[in-house]
């Protein structure tokens, strides 16, 4: 059998977080497997600049975000002014939305889906070593916070 792959890796890890934190199931979970594609090309339509970039990949993909978006951020959290954690936890904050209703977690090419403060955890107790981008998408996706560990930041549209 050969080496697990750092996406698989963070699946694993991920699965080991909500086991730890007796995450509610009902609130966090990895997304149907039939569906998940649809997910990631809706994403990838209403953020990418697709004119450019036609073929759908997350993979970097904060580097294709269409530049007419890039004019409508309207936050931006540094990791280097709060930590990875304070940092994660702040997109509440930051983000607009009705927290009652589910959104889905793009992060490393898996698509989770659940609510805010759960996603959250997650996202915080994961290893900043482990992560290199994900994205938090409302199902409308009409707004977006979307982290990067080159550029050390969320960035969040509306």
């Amino acid at each position: 059998m050969g080496e697990k792959t750092v996406r698989y890796e963070i699946r694993d890890r991920v699965e080991e977080i909500i086991k730890k934190k007796k995450i509610d199931r009902t609130r966090f979970y990895e997304y149907s497997k039939t569906d998940y594609q649809k997910v990631i090309t809706n994403f990838y339509y209403a953020y990418a600049d697709y004119q450019k970039y036609p073929k759908v990949s997350m993979d970097h993909m904060w580097l294709h975000v269409r530049e007419n978006l890039k004019q409508q951020r309207i936050a931006l959290i540094s990791e280097r002014d709060y930590g990875y954690e304070k940092m994660v936890r702040s997109i509440k904050e930051q983000m607009h939305y009705n927290w009652e209703h589910k959104l889905f977690l793009i992060l490393e090419g898996w698509v989770y889906e659940g609510y805010i403060d759960e996603m959250l955890d997650i996202l915080a107790e994961l290893d900043i070593l482990d992560v290199s981008e994900f994205y938090i998408v409302t199902p409308k996706y009409d707004k977006v916070a979307l982290y990067t560990d080159d550029g050390e930041c969320v960035c969040v549209w509306e």
